[in-house]
């Protein structure tokens, strides 16, 4: 493992190429907990990660190197000063988000995202950012389409944006500012539609958002 980051670090500003072989060995590894808690310790690897994700052209290396931060910055709890440059990342995060070409890149930028709690405040000004997640959150693949494995990891993603969405109304003052922006709130009422898409795992969170948001309403109409 410590070998493979660190030819990373050596190889992070080469040709995509170059990059491939040992950013795939760290996209397999990170699936394992102990794996992605390694990652996750390691100075300077998920900035590492983070910059391939902004700067690389082939896709596929930003794509391996976004699930590969997802998995890792979900043991971040216990290591909160994984980042060296945290906002940096957030704001690269963000802007990756934004891009409607690709969704693996989008989710896994999310989940990320979702794993850094004291960014939530920013992001419940975004209205983009906002939209996007929420667009996320019901969903892009369809039932039908067979691929079990994607839509299994879709759905852990889409798990993840409904904790942010949690997280950004648990503080109270931004539970309104969220309902304000087109979108955002439908989403949030088909998901706690009762179709098997929407399981209680991510009911749950939404429900919670949902909860406060309507709260707060109506402490504002008194």
């Amino acid at each position: 493992m410590l070998r493979l980051l660190n030819l990373l670090h050596m190889n992070v500003g080469e040709k995509s190429e170059v990059l491939k072989a040992p950013l795939n060995a760290l996209h397999v590894l990170a699936r394992d907990g102990p794996s992605a808690a390694y990652i996750c310790r390691r100075e300077g690897a998920l900035d590492q990660l983070v910059f391939l994700m902004g700067s690389q052209e082939d896709v596929d290396v930003r794509v391996k190197a976004a699930t590969t931060l997802a998995f890792a910055t979900d043991k971040r709890r216990e290591n909160e000063n994984s980042f060296l440059d945290l906002e940096r990342a957030c704001e690269v995060l963000v802007r990756i988000l934004k891009e409607k070409q690709i969704p693996n890149l989008q989710y896994s930028a999310a989940r990320a995202l979702a794993n850094v709690p004291e960014y939530y405040s920013e992001l419940s000004w975004d209205p983009q950012s906002l939209q996007t997640l929420a667009i996320l959150l019901l969903g892009i693949r369809s039932a039908e389409s067979g691929e079990s494995r994607e839509q299994n990891e879709e759905m852990v993603h889409r798990v993840k944006v409904s904790t942010i969405f949690e997280g950004i109304t648990a503080c109270g003052a931004n539970a309104l500012q969220i309902a304000k922006y087109p979108g955002v709130l439908e989403n949030m009422v088909r998901v706690l539609e009762l179709t098997e898409d929407n399981p209680v795992q991510l009911q749950l969170p939404i429900l919670s958002c949902a909860s406060r948001i309507e709260v707060d309403n109506s402490k504002e109409e008194i």
